[in-house]
């Protein structure tokens, strides 16, 4: 608690929660506003009920003390959001020299996840120049994959979340399929499964974890997405055929089975834009 709040709290003049509230309002403090943005705290006048505080949007805002403990929200000074004000350069070396620390440290600070735009109104323009951000990000996508430290989705609009530091390689792998939304992601997890199987030589138990998943994802896509089904059986086929310790169960989702009940005039439009290599084990 700031010294000058605590005698008026000791002098029984207001109670000690709103104290400590109070203290977060101290200068040299940092503090949130939603539209104002990222702040920190200037000044206050504790007689006069007033604070003012430099807002990334607005600087030199003054604000009447029962204001800002309404409509602001107080953050530590190793937040993202509070070192764009007091060290903006580091945060601009770190996007240069390890990006995937600098997103992680991002995600850390909003609770372990949050959407694509999201990440780039953080970034683009204040830490990487807005001219470069889109080639920044694909490279560092293509680095957070590699990590394994972070889930990357598909789309801008859902989530990347912040991996569990106590997980293997193989579990985030599996993290990644179990976190898929669609089919395609479903697809995407198994390709990169295959294609890093070695991560899962003591850990097969997670793999077989999977294929009761994909059987009912398979099942349930044959439906109205034939052709992405096909390409989810073709995946796991490919993971199997990827592991010694794999087999395929007698009773799973084969694609014989996909392609005999399928109607033949829709197995070919839904092949056709199959990649080649699935093509060839569908024919």
């Amino acid at each position: 608690m700031h010294p000058d709040v605590a005698k008026l709290v000791d002098a029984g003049r207001i109670p000690k929660p709103v104290g400590e509230r109070l203290s977060q309002l101290a200068p040299g403090n940092f503090c949130l506003h939603k539209s104002f943005g990222a702040g920190k705290v200037i000044d206050w006048d504790l007689p006069g009920k007033k604070v003012t505080i430099d807002f990334e949007r607005s600087s030199g805002q003054v604000m009447e003390l029962q204001f800002a403990f309404q409509k602001t929200e107080w953050i530590p000074t190793d937040d993202f959001r509070a070192k764009k004000i007091e060290q903006l350069e580091e945060l601009r070396t770190l996007a240069k020299k390890d990006p995937v620390e600098l997103i992680v440290h991002l995600l850390q600070s909003h609770g372990g996840s949050m959407t694509g735009e999201a990440l780039e109104k953080q970034i683009s323009g204040a830490v990487v120049a807005e001219a470069n951000f889109k080639k920044w990000w694909d490279s560092s996508k293509k680095a957070l994959k590699e990590s394994r430290r972070v889930v990357v989705p598909q789309k801008r609009t859902e989530a990347l979340v912040l991996r569990d530091g106590d997980r293997t390689p193989a579990e985030a792998l599996v993290a990644d399929f179990e976190a898929a939304r669609d089919i395609k992601g479903m697809i995407k997890a198994l390709e990169a499964i295959a294609a890093d199987i070695g991560a899962f030589e003591n850990e097969v138990d997670a793999l077989k974890r999977l294929l009761h998943d994909i059987d009912e994802g398979a099942k349930k896509a044959a439906r109205v997405q034939l052709g992405q089904a096909l390409q989810l059986v073709a995946a796991r086929d490919e993971v199997i055929g990827s592991s010694k310790a794999l087999e395929l169960d007698p009773t799973a989702v084969r694609l014989s089975d996909l392609i005999l009940t399928a109607d033949s005039s829709k197995l070919a439009d839904e092949a056709g834009t199959l990649p080649s290599g699935r093509q060839r084990a569908i024919y």
